[in-house]
């Protein structure tokens, strides 16, 4: 039998210091839990209150890929694991969970289940062909079965740490779909990654979090439904032009449906916000592929004891 690989857990946090608490506790109380902890805190002040072995690294807020970067660069174990600051781990075994499948050379990483609500979604459709690009965008599955995975969740994500290194980390140009982007980096390069439902997280979706305060990720939905720049990003950077130009025709006729004529300065005001997604998608594409790995100061803490 094979010994379990070192595992180090990366947890960004900006806001959220009840549920942060909370999640540090119930990750110190897994069985056999991390050997390494890192809290990224974004905070103006830094985090005083951590456990003893938990390393807290303080930064000015860059967002969620950034902050992710910035752990992995100071762990050396075999396995990173990112979570967000804002869920509960819903069983003792869910590090086991996650770390059990490395002992299988051909896998690369392992998405556990993120469930919002108590609610799953149906498992995924057997792709005979290749996906098309908002199949691609939409397939993270949070199903009740094991399957491979293309699209990511971040919230709850492990995988092998040279295999990190190896595509580069997260993108931080994505304010969003950061994580989906490196789904796709990682599906382009051969890299299998498995969905298991058993190591699930709740997701509480508690005020703040780790994008800034203007981003419009953080003010989505029914009031500004046009897509964020990372999503737009996404289609930019993994397909080609003609797939990335009829996604913005898709939502522009959205925008402009039926249902929604009887208040057409709304659609007007969104569509101004859709082409200023589109600007800032094609200025982000002409940057290049960044990634944080300048040494950070950190507050030192005793090693977490696994014991």
């Amino acid at each position: 039998m094979s010994s379990r690989p070192s595992v180090a857990a990366i947890v960004p946090t900006l806001g959220r210091p009840d549920s942060l608490r909370v999640l540090l506790e119930q990750l110190s109380g897994v069985e056999r839990p991390p050997e390494r902890i890192v809290v990224v805190d974004q905070n103006d002040s830094p985090t005083s209150d951590l456990a003893p072995g938990i390393e807290l690294i303080h930064t000015a807020p860059e967002g969620p890929a950034a902050a992710r970067n910035r752990g992995a660069a100071r762990c050396t174990e075999d396995v990173l694991l990112f979570l967000e600051d804002d869920v509960e781990i819903i069983d003792e075994s869910f590090l086991e969970c996650h770390v059990r499948w490395y002992d299988r050379p051909e896998l690369g990483a392992v998405h556990g289940a993120v469930v919002q609500a108590g609610q799953r979604l149906p498992p995924e459709p057997e792709y005979s062909t290749p996906p098309s690009p908002h199949e691609l965008l939409v397939r993270s599955p949070n199903c009740s079965r094991r399957q491979t995975a293309i699209g990511l969740a971040g919230g709850n994500l492990s995988i092998r740490r040279e295999i990190f290194d190896s595509v580069g980390g997260f993108d931080e140009r994505f304010g969003r779909a950061e994580d989906q982007d490196l789904g796709l980096r990682l599906f382009k390069a051969g890299v299998v990654v498995l969905f298991d439902h058993e190591a699930a997280v709740t997701h509480l979706r508690s005020a703040g979090g780790t994008r800034a305060e203007t981003s419009p990720s953080r003010i989505s939905g029914l009031l500004r439904p046009e897509p964020h720049p990372g999503e737009l990003l996404l289609h930019t950077v993994h397909w080609p032009g003609w797939a990335a130009r009829a996604y913005v025709r898709h939502r522009l006729a959205a925008l402009w449906s039926p249902p929604l004529l009887w208040r057409p300065h709304r659609s007007f005001v969104r569509t101004l916000r859709l082409m200023r997604s589109v600007r800032q998608a094609r200025r982000l594409a002409t940057q290049p592929r960044s990634r944080t790995i300048r040494p950070i100061a950190s507050t030192p803490r005793t090693p977490n004891s696994t014991s």
